[in-house]
C-alpha cells in the first residue's frame, strides 16, 4: 500500500492560496495528503464520515498529491492543475450538503495529440447534448406525470 503522508507546507500553502480565491474555505474545510503512488498530480475527493469525525469537523475534502509529480511542475501547470480539480466543488443549499464532482470531460492524450482541440471541442458539444438530453427527458416525465395526475383526477 502507498505511504499517506500530510503534505508539505509549499503544497498546501500554494492550494490553499488558490481555494481562499475561490471562496470554497467558506463552506469546506480542506486536508491535504502526499501520496506517492498515485497515478495523478492532484485529487480531490469528499472525506467519509470516519475521516470527518476523527477530524472533528463535517464538509471536509481531502486533497491528494503526488509530489513527484508535483515537483516537475512549473507554477502555471500546478495552479491550472489545481483549478481543474477544484472546479467541482460546490455546496448544494437545496439539500444542505457538500458536493465534489468529479471531472466530466475526459480525453485520451493519444488522441489529443492528434485531434487538439478539436477533440476537446467534440467532447464539450457532445457533454453538452448528453445534459439537454437529460433536460428534455425530466420534463417529458414532469408532464407524464402531470397529465396522469389530470386524468386521474377526472
Amino acid at each position: 500500500m502507498a505511504k499517506l503522508e500530510k503534505a508539505s507546507d509549499d503544497i498546501i500553502e500554494f492550494i490553499e492560496n488558490i481555494v481562499m480565491d475561490h471562496g470554497i474555505d467558506h463552506f469546506a474545510e480542506f486536508r491535504f495528503f502526499e501520496l506517492p503512488k498515485q497515478k495523478e498530480a492532484i485529487k480531490v475527493a469528499r472525506a467519509n464520515a470516519t475521516s470527518e469525525y476523527f477530524a472533528k469537523t463535517s464538509d471536509m475534502c481531502t486533497v491528494f498529491v503526488n509530489p513527484k509529480i508535483w515537483d516537475r511542475l512549473d507554477d502555471e501547470q500546478k495552479t491550472l492543475l489545481v483549478e481543474n480539480a477544484l472546479c467541482g466543488i460546490y455546496y448544494d443549499n437545496d439539500k444542505g450538503r457538500l458536493v465534489v464532482g468529479q471531472p466530466n470531460l475526459m480525453i485520451a492524450s493519444d488522441c489529443y495529440a492528434k485531434f487538439g482541440a478539436k477533440l476537446v471541442d467534440a467532447a464539450e458539444i457532445a457533454m453538452h447534448a448528453l445534459e439537454q438530453i437529460k433536460e428534455e427527458e425530466r420534463k417529458e416525465k414532469e408532464e407524464a406525470k402531470a397529465k396522469k395526475k389530470g386524468n386521474a383526477q377526472n
